[in-house]
């Protein structure tokens, strides 16, 4: 297969990458528990994936270029904050500085937008973080559940790709299938049985991803910022789900029912995207180069 594909770019490296490196790093690392740093493979097939999509500027000058700039500052962040074992003030401190530093260097139409994005960055990065510690949902022996925090990201990232599509950007929409892809392979070390943990250097880097393409569909489609936050309101539902009841084993079931949850929120957008349609991708944007091999 031509290894230039968008289904080999965008899904089969991504899904590979993770998924190997989660495991190569499980067995080369001493230890029997759930350790976080194999959760770094996501940060690196993330890294891995879009490099070779969109390649790697020594001088990026449009948004999406300065996409693996921001992964690779992400997946630092994260492996220092899991290597120092930092609390989680101290890591939500670095992301809320790293998001804030990447709205800038990308910017965007206006202040106060970028205010607002910062805000709700936040907010998805700390739903993330909870998702990751959540207790409730844990196998006997163990302390924590991750996979719910993966499946909002898998989820949102589709919406992100679903969104793309209908304002006619294919690389936003290549990114977002390419996210979800790589969440997906590390979510099958999660999910239905726990076999490693999930730290800094995985959740920095995928909700970095996420709020940039997030960011870069608002900024270069026109996208309308309350269809994005319908989108985005799917990050809760990781809260949701710890109050309900539910049958069978929670550790099982519960990420089922997160992602269903997630996934409420990102069709209404998809739905809703067609009444709040603006105009459509702008001309010279970011797409312009892009001529994708189908």
């Amino acid at each position: 297969m031509d290894p230039n594909h968008p289904l080999v770019q965008s899904v089969a490296l991504p899904f590979a990458v993770a998924l190997a490196a989660a495991g190569g790093l499980k067995a080369a690392l001493p230890g029997t528990g759930p350790s976080r740093w194999p959760g770094a493979a996501l940060g690196l097939a993330l890294l891995v994936s879009v490099a070779w999509l969109l390649g790697w500027s020594r001088n990026p000058a449009t948004l999406v270029e300065k996409l693996p700039w921001l992964l690779a500052a992400a997946l630092l962040a994260g492996l220092l904050l899991d290597g120092l074992k930092a609390p989680g003030a101290a890591a939500m401190g670095v992301a809320a500085l790293l998001w804030g530093g990447a709205l800038v260097w990308m910017r965007g139409p206006s202040l106060g937008l970028g205010l607002a994005a910062w805000v709700l960055g936040l907010l998805v990065l700390m739903a993330l973080a909870a998702a990751a510690r959540d207790a409730s949902c844990a196998a006997p022996g163990e302390t924590t559940a991750p996979a719910g925090a993966l499946a909002m990201v898998v989820v949102a990232s589709l919406g992100v790709a679903a969104l793309a599509m209908a304002r006619d950007s294919l690389v936003l929409f290549q990114l977002g299938v390419l996210l979800a892809a790589a969440s997906g392979g590390l979510a099958l070390w999660l999910w239905p049985k726990q076999r490693l943990g999930l730290g800094a250097s995985a959740l920095l880097p995928a909700g970095l991803a996420w709020l940039a393409l997030a960011w870069a569909l608002l900024v270069l489609t026109a996208a309308p910022p309350w269809v994005l936050g319908v989108l985005t309101a799917g990050f809760a539902a990781a809260a949701l789900v710890r109050r309900l009841r539910l049958p069978g084993p929670r550790a099982v079931v519960a990420p089922l029912a997160t992602a269903a949850l997630a996934a409420l929120c990102a069709g209404a957008a998809v739905l809703l995207m067609p009444a709040a349609a603006g105009p459509a991708a702008p001309a010279g944007g970011d797409d312009a180069y892009y001529q994708p091999a189908w």
